[in-house]
Protein backbone atom coordinates (compact mmCIF):
# COMPACT_ATOMS: atom_id res chain seq x y z
CA UNK A 1 0.00 0.00 0.00
CA UNK A 2 2.62 2.07 1.25
CA UNK A 3 4.54 1.14 -2.38
CA UNK A 4 1.14 2.67 -4.27
CA UNK A 5 1.41 5.80 -2.67
CA UNK A 6 5.02 6.45 -3.18
CA UNK A 7 4.99 5.53 -6.73
CA UNK A 8 1.96 7.49 -7.00
CA UNK A 9 3.65 10.58 -5.33
CA UNK A 10 7.24 9.77 -7.37
CA UNK A 11 4.93 10.10 -10.72
CA UNK A 12 3.48 13.06 -10.01
CA UNK A 13 6.93 14.52 -8.87
CA UNK A 14 8.28 13.49 -12.26
CA UNK A 15 4.71 14.91 -14.20
CA UNK A 16 5.40 18.67 -12.42
CA UNK A 17 9.23 18.41 -13.12
CA UNK A 18 8.06 17.46 -16.76
CA UNK A 19 5.58 20.16 -17.04
CA UNK A 20 7.90 22.50 -15.54
CA UNK A 21 10.78 21.67 -17.38
CA UNK A 22 8.31 21.82 -20.90
CA UNK A 23 7.10 25.24 -20.18
CA UNK A 24 10.44 26.71 -19.78
CA UNK A 25 11.46 25.06 -23.16
CA UNK A 26 8.16 26.05 -24.60
CA UNK A 27 8.84 29.75 -23.45
CA UNK A 28 12.47 29.57 -24.59
CA UNK A 29 11.08 27.89 -28.33
CA UNK A 30 8.44 30.49 -28.60
CA UNK A 31 10.90 33.53 -27.47
CA UNK A 32 13.04 32.24 -30.46
CA UNK A 33 10.19 31.96 -32.74
CA UNK A 34 8.89 35.34 -31.86
CA UNK A 35 12.05 36.81 -32.65
CA UNK A 36 12.89 35.01 -35.71
CA UNK A 37 8.75 36.12 -37.01
CA UNK A 38 9.36 39.74 -36.18
CA UNK A 39 12.67 40.12 -37.91
CA UNK A 40 11.03 38.25 -40.71
CA UNK A 41 7.83 40.80 -40.27
CA UNK A 42 10.48 43.31 -40.33
CA UNK A 43 13.10 42.67 -43.20
CA UNK A 44 8.68 41.85 -45.02
CA UNK A 45 7.61 45.08 -43.70
CA UNK A 46 10.88 46.88 -45.36
CA UNK A 47 10.99 44.69 -48.12
CA UNK A 48 7.28 45.97 -48.59
CA UNK A 49 8.02 49.51 -48.15
CA UNK A 50 10.90 49.18 -50.70
CA UNK A 51 8.70 47.25 -53.31
CA UNK A 52 5.98 50.12 -52.79
CA UNK A 53 8.11 52.98 -53.34
CA UNK A 54 8.78 51.34 -56.57
CA UNK A 55 5.53 49.91 -57.77
CA UNK A 56 3.13 53.22 -55.83
CA UNK A 57 3.01 55.35 -58.93
CA UNK A 58 2.23 52.33 -61.62
CA UNK A 59 -0.46 51.33 -58.46
CA UNK A 60 -1.78 54.81 -58.42
CA UNK A 61 -1.52 55.04 -61.99
CA UNK A 62 -4.04 51.34 -62.64
CA UNK A 63 -6.09 52.46 -59.85
CA UNK A 64 -6.96 55.92 -61.16
CA UNK A 65 -7.27 54.16 -65.18
CA UNK A 66 -9.59 51.49 -62.91
CA UNK A 67 -11.64 54.28 -61.60
CA UNK A 68 -11.92 56.04 -65.06
CA UNK A 69 -12.84 52.95 -66.30
CA UNK A 70 -15.87 52.26 -63.93
CA UNK A 71 -16.87 55.58 -63.89
CA UNK A 72 -17.11 55.79 -67.81
CA UNK A 73 -18.71 52.56 -67.88
CA UNK A 74 -21.60 53.50 -65.30
CA UNK A 75 -22.01 57.02 -66.83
Amino acid sequence: MIGWIFLILMMYVLLKITGLVLKVVGKAFGFVFGLVGYLFLGVLAVGALGAAMVFLPVIVVLGVLGIAGLVSSTV
